[in-house]
């Protein structure tokens, strides 16, 4: 699937329960395969909702 394809694919899969616990907080997200950044951009977008001082990505590997 394209990028835009897979961020179709995940709409929705992820939801915030306790925003206030992010509020203000520098946040690591780790991804274990970068393949095309949608399921980052998606969780990284929900996480955004809570205000948080930084969102930043760690990826162990990358998919050619």
């Amino acid at each position: 699937m394209n990028r835009k394809d897979r961020y179709q694919n995940i709409e929705g899969v992820f939801v915030l329960k306790n925003e206030e616990l992010f509020i203000g907080k520098s946040l690591l997200l780790v991804d274990d395969v970068f393949t095309t950044g949608a399921t980052s951009y998606a969780c990284a977008e929900i996480l955004q909702k809570a205000n948080p001082k930084s969102i930043s990505l760690a990826v162990i590997g990358k998919a050619e």
